[in-house]
Formats: C-alpha cells, sequence, structure tokens
C-alpha cells in the first residue's frame, strides 16, 4: 500500500490530510532554511524561495525513509513564508520575535506564499512535482 509521508511538523497541515481522510506518517526534514535561503540569494522572489524550501524538505525526507517505506510512497514538503513590503517572513522563533513581526505588520497588508513538493518513489525511482503561489 503506498504511503503518505509528510515532511513537515506542521499541526495544520497534518489536519488537513487527516480530515480528508490520510493518516500520514511524519517526517521532520530537519532542513537549514536559512542556508536554503542564503544559496538562493537575496534578489530571490518570495515564491521561489518557497518552492526551493517545500523541495529541500521532501528531498531530504525521502533520503531518510527506511526502504519499505521509500519502495513505494509519496512524500510531501511544504513551506510558506509571509510577505510584507519588501520583508519575507518565516515561522518566528520565539515569542518575542513573533511580537516584533506582528508590529512591524501593523497596519499594512501582505502576501501569504507557500511552496508544495511531492516526491512520488516507487521501486527506486524517484519523481518530483513543485509549485509555489
Amino acid at each position: 500500500m503506498t504511503r503518505v509521508v509528510l515532511g513537515s511538523a506542521s499541526t495544520g497541515r497534518l489536519r488537513v490530510l487527516r480530515g480528508a481522510g490520510i493518516d500520514p506518517l511524519v517526517a521532520v526534514s530537519g532542513v537549514d532554511e536559512d542556508a536554503v535561503i542564503a544559496r538562493l540569494g537575496s534578489a530571490a522572489a518570495p515564491a521561489a524561495v518557497v518552492s526551493a524550501l517545500a523541495e529541500a524538505k521532501a528531498e531530504a525526507v525521502g533520503k531518510t525513509l527506511a526502504p519499505a517505506v521509500a519502495d513505494d510512497c509519496v512524500v510531501i514538503g511544504c513551506d510558506s513564508m509571509l510577505y510584507v513590503g519588501d520583508t519575507l517572513s518565516g515561522k518566528p522563533g520565539t515569542p518575542e520575535q513573533a511580537r516584533a513581526q506582528w508590529n512591524s505588520m501593523a497596519g499594512r497588508s501582505g502576501r501569504l506564499f507557500t511552496g508544495h513538493c511531492v516526491l512520488r518513489m516507487r521501486d527506486g525511482q524517484v519523481r518530483k512535482a513543485a509549485t509555489a503561489a
């Protein structure tokens, strides 16, 4: 049976999948998000950033799966970031950072960018599709 693997610690994403009747295996990628962003450079478009992060997470998780899972699974990697003004912000790491983000956004509007990457792994073959919006 094909396993679905969620490469994310996001409780929201897990809830969406479970709400759709899918009970995924959850595997956190451990990807160094700052390093991925640094490789892209400061001129990278927000959609390119979230797409690259989603791909990095899916690929990292795919490499860690036990052979019994990796032989027939779908790995989902995701990332979301908020773009306000000319600043792209990820999840704040501390309550203080969260307050600072909220204060910097007060009275302003922004755009949420989300990247998705799906790996279809079967019998040693890997197919990948990624998108961002």
